[in-house]
């Protein structure tokens, strides 16, 4: 991971992430647990690393994360529900098509205001 590709507060960003799911992950319920191969990490959704926004960030551990982002591009056509951690950051089906979007796209709102309590 270069440091470049990220912000300079990327370390508390990314434990603030962790401490809001309870230090496991949020797509298969792992605690964190390095040693076991489950060591939690801190994923971008949409990928780009300098978007830190909350409804951007979401606590995998290593293997989901893997998993995760080799199978979720955005705008791809989604067959299945997706999972509720994508949901509760605002992640929608829309259209006759299924494209996964934010609710950004949809609605074109920005994150002022927004807060995670």
């Amino acid at each position: 991971m270069g440091k470049k590709e990220y912000p300079d507060n990327w370390e508390e960003i990314a434990e603030r992430i962790k401490e809001m799911a309870g230090w496991k992950c949020e797509n298969c319920g792992r605690f964190d647990s390095p040693a076991d191969g489950y060591g939690l990490t801190t994923h971008h959704i949409d990928l780009d690393k300098m978007n830190c926004a909350w409804w951007n960030l979401v606590a995998l551990c290593q293997r989901c994360h893997l998993s995760w982002q080799n199978v979720f591009i955005i705008g791809q056509l989604w067959l299945f529900k997706p999972p509720a951690w994508l949901e509760r950051r605002g992640w929608y089906i829309r259209g006759k098509n299924a494209l996964l979007e934010t609710r950004a796209e949809i609605y074109k709102i920005t994150d002022q205001g927004i807060s995670v309590t």
